[in-house]
């Protein structure tokens, strides 16, 4: 998770370089954001937007929002079974409830062991369509 806001983080520096060298401007971004435009700016909403859904349409992804990515991040960390004070840190939630409310029931051993079975029956069309089968049959009298 580091290495991408890492090479973010190099390439920012990499812009500002090459910005300054050539004479163009640069604008020192106080706040430190991580996601800038090509003269230092932040970027818009939109412009993120945007940039994001290309990165998702070329690594074959379904359409996702920020938010939708913010949740996935969530969920991931709570499956990698991260401490929810670290979550929390991480997703920026003011509230440790918070984080607790929407990620505790990932926690749950039964619906990580649920959510494993239905992954390997979907895994098995045949079986799938064998349960079909044996639900449109009319039950023996």
């Amino acid at each position: 998770m580091l290495a991408p806001l890492r090479w973010t983080r190099m390439r920012t520096a990499m812009l500002r370089e090459r910005a300054i060298s050539n004479g163009r401007p640069w604008f020192e971004e106080p706040d430190g954001h991580v996601f800038i435009s090509r003269t230092g700016y932040p970027l818009l909403a939109s412009n993120l937007y945007l940039t994001m859904q290309r990165v998702i349409t070329a690594e074959g992804l379904d359409k996702m929002n920020p938010k939708g990515l913010r949740k996935s991040c969530g969920t991931l960390l709570v499956h990698l079974k991260v401490h929810p004070r670290i979550v929390k840190a991480i997703l920026r939630h003011s509230r440790i409830a918070t984080t607790m409310d929407i990620y505790a029931e990932a926690l749950d051993p039964d619906v990580i062991e649920a959510v494993g079975q239905l992954d390997r029956l979907l895994r098995q069309p045949a079986r799938i369509r064998e349960l079909e089968a044996a639900q449109s049959d009319p039950a023996p009298r």
